[in-house]
């Protein structure tokens, strides 16, 4: 009998009905708008629903972004039935309005019984079971345990908001000894109601607390007890919790399924910073949250229930009152309790025994006294090196060193040094370490105790992939040729033919039989007296020849610069230059130095610009007119210092010429978030030149500088002959064959067997019912999880199984790596684009995947030798199988990371971002190479296939069979470029 029910209305409207049959099984039907006839049916077991007493029951089906990925009915706020999401209910509107009937049956007749109560959402994507709290009635009953069981002494709050009897403030002791008067300068605005609190009374309504003396963003704590009220973060978005002088944490404003908590704020320079909690935690009322908010000078960490949820650099950091905090605020959809300020940063075991002081005091531990040093270090596993970095807390800035102690999980210390404790980082030496996971503590002598910081994980593990040297070769494959160059300094590679000069650059670039020069490259410079600068230049010198590259060396002298090349042709046409600058033998200050690459006009009509980003960089035609038509500009959507662009090419349709770099290091270039462009398009006397400022302010060099940018010609190799009606490879669904997530490389757990027996099936063409059914009996035996926590991974594993044509690819790379696997927590330092803050909690095995709600777990990486080896073990495992590679958003990656990057520390302490083209560059190469390899192995067509959208790099690009763009549209191009379109 149906409870209640909607028409679907000739598919104008969702149908949909909630019923219980014969045996007192819940179940649900919906009849999707699109198609009608072919209802989505599922229900409960019988007995689910009990006879002669009130029940609460409900069914959850969503289409589109609110689904949490699971088909859900549930009685009396707990689940009886769960599926994969069906997604029957859609994303789309109604067209109009059905009748909804309440009670009945399809042959007239009723349900048996009372109903009441009858509420139809379009937003409640989940429902929860109320937390028993039990945890109220002991607190009522024993209050709460002593300060000093959960916090050493001294590190109690500065100040508490306690809402018992209405709103007050109230100052630790020590704080009033110091400051009698402090509580007169705590302004507190409340307007709401009282409210059951965790312990006693909390409050509703908005709350704002103004105080000078508030906090300090260089280090301190805030911490507060918060329950939802009408909001969740599934089916609310954009939903504050609390502020505090510009930092916010909030449900995270996404179309997403869950929404995470989140914390950002924008720094001195409107930059936005936004961490998400990555346990993902559920909100949602009917329950009470414990949120800690710790920082110290260099990051910041938001815990929730007393684990370290959300993690980020820290921006508002600084020197004198500009950091100081003033105003707290909460709103009303969060009743509060519980609301403390401390001066210090608490440490992960306070924070915890604050939680549990609460939940569960049998759990406390005793609390120590930590060591008064912020400590901050990182490990690279392939050169064995420790990156530290210690700064002392306010107040201990006399502390100018500690010893740093790594122990293993016996307490065994296997390394011991001495440390600096300056706030800049320092490198130290480890010994190898055998597998397994370590502590690093900073230790400082006080009053005759040992004082320890909080401890930063080590994980150590070494791995089949480490080493490798797949897709490292001599060999050249066509239809590239081997690189040929003589002593007269001309190179040929396919398609093309250079001439080298004294500078150790072009004086001549035939590409297709024509020439594309006006002129030779070279490098010009003018003095601050305004002369420009007379080169003396040898010829060139040929250092070595093989198949797969020419290295020639050059020099040029003038009075006051020397300029030292050595340049790399490699098979593609690729030339990297490596520049060295001294300074001449009459040194002179320079106003500008400057690289020429000048193209004749008739060969110079389109033009392509590229700073780390796709669809959203230009390239179309070269603006019109003389001198310079274009310049670049400083992307603000990375913290770039002044105005650089990565990638610069010029030419026509079937041939070009490109400039690329990582970044300005080297160089002497103004910063300060600097609008003067490092990079021109310049027309003039018929010819087009890109023009590149290797200085732009004024300088004396009286020390050597060196800098290495790249050039190449276009195209880098031939088109293939079956090149309209051969295979070229295709998109696909975006997880691989017997994975979890688009970042996954690999089969569940490695099992490779589910690779053949899915190329089994699509050999003998085996139908899908088989498949079906030999997946489901491997999935069951060895508990292999839903598809990103929610997708029936058999209907998977059966998509790819039917997909019978040859070749066949796998989605490999999705510039980042998985997080919850082994490789990522032992080389996360070494792989990550930015520095990791040290203490930041990652997903750990594939039980990420088994909580019943969306997930997936990965970090953007820097393509570092250590990680291409990764990827190219993996690739290996498909390739020697016959499946081809798919790379999905190819694009320059931006690096934060000076440890592993040619990021670098501008005069002013900024960081200067680096692209990390030549590691691109490296890992394309190798996975082509390897692919050509295993393809003459097998005897069949193996495809490598990059999807670059509209970011169409030459030295990355030219190792790919197959380019994709797409995903692009003159609508997308209009709003980014709307001067452009006049």
């Amino acid at each position: 009998a149906f409870i209640v029910r909607r028409p679907t209305l000739n598919g104008d409207a969702l149908g949909f009905a909630l019923f219980v049959d014969a045996d007192g099984a819940l179940g649900m039907r919906v009849e999707p708008r699109e198609s009608p006839a072919t209802p989505t049916l599922f229900k409960s077991g019988p007995g689910a629903i009990t006879t002669g007493e009130w029940v609460h029951v409900a069914g959850v089906s969503c289409g589109g972004h609110m689904s949490m990925g699971a088909d859900v009915l549930y009685v009396n706020g707990r689940e009886v039935w769960r599926g994969p999401a069906s997604r029957a209910a859609g994303a789309q509107a109604d067209r109009r309005p059905a009748p909804l009937h309440v009670g009945g049956s399809p042959d007239g007749g009723g349900l048996i019984g009372w109903i009441d109560e009858v509420r139809i959402h379009s937003r409640v994507a989940r429902l929860w079971a109320p937390d028993p709290m039990p945890w109220r009635e002991r607190i009522a009953r024993e209050g709460l345990p002593a300060m000093n069981r959960m916090l050493a002494p001294g590190r109690g709050p500065r100040a508490s908001l306690r809402f018992d009897d209405g709103v007050r403030i109230e100052a630790n002791e020590a704080t009033l000894a110091q400051d009698p008067a402090v509580l007169e300068r705590f302004a507190v605005d409340f307007k709401g109601d009282p409210a059951p609190g965790v312990s006693g009374s909390g409050v509703n309504g908005r709350l704002t607390v103004d105080s000078p003396i508030l906090g300090d963003w260089n280090a301190g704590s805030l911490e507060v007890w918060v329950r939802p009220r009408g909001v969740n973060n599934v089916s609310s978005r954009n939903v504050s919790i609390f502020s505090l002088d510009g930092l916010s944490v909030y449900f995270y404003n996404s179309v997403t399924a869950l929404k995470p908590i989140a914390f950002y704020y924008r720094d001195a320079e409107k930059k936005l910073h936004m961490h998400r909690d990555g346990g993902k935690t559920e909100f949602h009322p009917g329950r009470w949250y414990h949120l800690v908010l710790t920082w110290d000078a260099q990051s910041m960490t938001l815990s929730i229930d007393g684990q370290s949820r959300a993690t980020g650099e820290n921006r508002l950091a600084g020197k004198g009152g500009a950091t100081a905090i003033r105003r707290f605020s909460a709103g009303a959809a969060f009743d509060l309790d519980e609301l403390h300020f401390y001066a210090h940063r608490l440490s992960e075991a306070e924070v915890l025994n604050r939680y549990h002081a609460v939940v569960d005091p049998a759990k406390l531990v005793p609390p120590e006294k930590p060591a008064p040093i912020d400590l901050n270090a990182w490990r690279l596993p392939s050169a064995n090196t420790l990156h530290y970095q210690m700064k002392p807390s306010p107040g201990h800035e006399a502390i100018a060193s500690a010893e740093l102690v790594l122990v293993d999980a016996a307490r065994q210390s296997v390394f011991r040094a001495k440390g600096v404790v300056d706030g800049n980082r320092h490198a130290l030496s480890l010994p190898a370490l055998k597998p397994g996971r370590y502590a690093l503590r900073a230790i400082v002598e006080d009053e005759n105790s040992a004082l320890e910081s909080s401890p930063i994980i080590i994980e150590a593990e070494h791995f089949a992939w480490e080493g490798n040297a797949l897709g490292e070769t001599e060999e050249v494959f066509p239809p590239f040729k081997p690189v040929q160059a003589d002593e007269s300094g001309v190179i040929s590679v396919v398609q093309r033919t250079y001439r080298m000069n004294g500078f150790g650059l072009w004086d001549s670039v035939q590409s297709q039989s024509r020439e594309l020069l006006a002129r030779p490259v070279e490098l010009r410079y003018r003095t601050v007296a305004g002369r420009e600068g007379v080169w003396k230049t040898e010829a060139p010198a040929l250092e070595t020849n093989t198949p797969q590259r020419a290295v020639f060396r050059a020099r040029a002298v003038s009075d006051a610069v020397v300029a030292e090349t050595r340049s790399e042709v490699e098979v593609d046409g690729m030339m990297k230059v490596t520049l060295r600058l001294s300074p001449g033998a009459k040194p002179e200050s320079i106003a500008a130095l400057w690289l020429d690459i000048p193209l004749k006009e008739s060969e110079a009509r389109l033009m392509h610009e590229d700073t780390g980003s796709l669809r959203a960089n230009y390239s179309g035609s070269i603006p019109s007119g003389t001198g310079t038509v274009w310049k670049s500009d400083r992307d603000t959507r990375w913290p770039w210092r002044n105005a650089f662009a990565g990638y610069v090419w010029i030419g026509g349709e079937d041939r070009g010429v490109a400039w690329f770099a990582e970044n300005d290091k080297g160089w002497v270039t103004e910063k300060g978030l600097s609008d003067k462009p490092l990079q021109e398009i310049v027309r003039a006397d018929g010819e087009v030149a890109i023009r590149v400022n290797l200085v732009n302010i004024p300088v004396t060099l009286t020390e050597s500088r060196e800098l290495v940018f790249g050039m190449q010609a276009s195209p880098a190799k031939p088109v293939p002959d079956d090149w309209r009606t051969g295979p070229r490879g295709g998109g696909l669904p975006v997880t691989p064959w017997g994975g979890h997530q688009c970042a996954d490389r690999f089969p569940y757990e490695d099992r490779w067997e589910v690779v053949d027996q899915i190329i089994h099936f699509q050999t003998n063409r085996t139908d899908r019912e088989t498949a079906a059914a030999w997946f489901a009996e491997y999935r069951d035996a060895h508990d292999v999880p839903p598809v990103r926590g929610v997708t029936d991974w058999v209907k998977d594993c059966v998509h790819f199984s039917s997909r019978s044509d040859r070749p066949v690819l796998v989605y490999f790379e999705e510039m980042a790596a998985p997080t919850y696997r082994r490789d990522w927590h032992v080389y996360k330092d070494e792989w990550s684009r930015s520095l990791l803050p040290p203490r930041q909690t990652w997903p750990d095995g594939y039980d990420l995947f088994r909580q019943g709600t969306p997930a997936s777990a990965a970090f953007r990486v820097n393509f570092i030798d250590s990680y291409r080896d990764y990827g190219l073990h993996y690739a290996n495992e498909w390739l020697k199988r016959g499946v081809g590679i798919y790379w999905d958003n190819t694009v320059l990656t931006t690096s934060l990371n000076p440890l592993t990057s040619e990021a670098y520390l501008t005069e002013d302490g900024s960081v200067q971002p680096a692209l990390t083209l030549w590691n691109q560059r490296e890992y394309s190469r190798r996975m082509w190479t390897l692919t050509r390899q295993w393809e003459r192995k097998r005897g069949e067509r193996l495809i490598f296939l990059q999807h670059m959208t509209n970011a169409h790099l030459l030295p990355i690009l030219a190792w790919a069979d197959t380019a994709f763009d797409n995903e692009w549209s003159p609508d997308r191009f209009a709003r980014v470029f709307p001067e452009r379109q006049k």
